[in-house]
């Protein structure tokens, strides 16, 4: 029999039902954000623009952390993403959650999957002069795929902690991330664009995975009791911790493209203001994914 607990009086609120609901909404604002990504920077010219325009801007960040950034993407392969799929079953079952386990690694799977259909599915037609693209000659690269690995194996990680661990995981989970996610355009792997749709696809699809597990762990009666669910203080100190890292992190890129040249070009701008969002959206991303799953075990 399904544990239930009671929230408002008169009302029947079972925080696996809840969890179900704020994964679907979830699910639903990114597929939103993921289009108008799409739209806004791949099918106008503007967007096409301003995304060349931060690709060349990468250029203020200093080579050594460029290389540091080319050395980590290239280490991953397909070995790396088989792998990472047999660790979530593993955790899973060592956490008596095989079902999730199962989940979360078919979830990062189909994520991974998703880019390379989504590729030629969504191309990107060239509305503006192949000189702004700075040599960047091949267009459908949207969404990155490198960035999707790290976002949704980051994600699965998140989905299988345990309820009092996983706003912490959470914080580790964004810093790696959010350096992977800014590391595509840092490497000049992908534009920025390509890195933003890689983190709101990995949260759609990882989103929908949880759902999934949610909906067996309901059907077999996993759920638990009222008293073990989340709680406001547990949660207080997390959140302001990632809030102080994403906006140390912002501060950090700003001063590296600001004092690390001597010279200061309108590149260097737009990629600071593309890398700010990829940060802000990563963060933003991969602590919201943890509060939709905070009631779960």
């Amino acid at each position: 029999m399904e544990t239930i607990s009671v929230g408002v009086p008169g009302r029947v609120d079972n925080p696996l039902a809840r969890t179900s609901r704020r994964l679907l909404v979830t699910a639903a604002v990114c597929v939103a954000l993921f289009v108008i990504t799409y739209a806004l920077l791949i099918r106008t010219r503007d967007g096409q623009a301003f995304d060349a325009l931060a690709y060349r801007g990468r250029s203020s960040i200093p080579w050594r952390y460029q290389a540091l950034s080319n050395h980590v993407l290239a280490s991953v392969e397909i070995v790396t993403v088989a792998v990472m799929c047999l660790l979530l079953v593993v955790v899973g079952a060592a956490r008596r959650l095989l079902w999730r386990g199962v989940c979360a690694a078919g979830g990062f799977g189909a994520a991974v999957v998703s880019t390379q259909v989504l590729k030629p599915t969504l191309p990107r037609p060239e509305l503006i002069s192949a000189q702004l693209e700075s040599g960047f000659v091949t267009f459908n690269t949207f969404p990155s795929g490198h960035a999707t690995i790290f976002t949704s194996a980051a994600l699965a990680v998140v989905l299988l902690s345990t309820r009092r661990a996983r706003p912490w995981v959470a914080i580790v989970a964004a810093v790696v991330t959010t350096g992977a996610s800014t590391g595509v355009l840092i490497s000049g792997w992908h534009r920025g664009s390509d890195a933003i749709g890689a983190v709101f696809l990995s949260i759609v699809v990882m989103s929908l995975a949880a759902w999934v597990a949610v909906l067996g762990e309901r059907a077999w009666a996993r759920a638990e009791p009222a008293r073990a669910s989340w709680s406001r203080r547990t949660w207080a100190g997390p959140i302001w911790l990632a809030l102080g890292a994403m906006v140390a992190m912002l501060c950090a890129l700003w001063l590296v493209i600001l004092f690390w040249r001597n010279t200061w070009h309108l590149a260097d701008a737009g990629f600071g203001m593309m890398a700010s969002a990829i940060i802000v959206v990563t963060w933003a991303g991969v602590v919201g994914f943890a509060a939709a799953v905070r009631d779960l075990r």
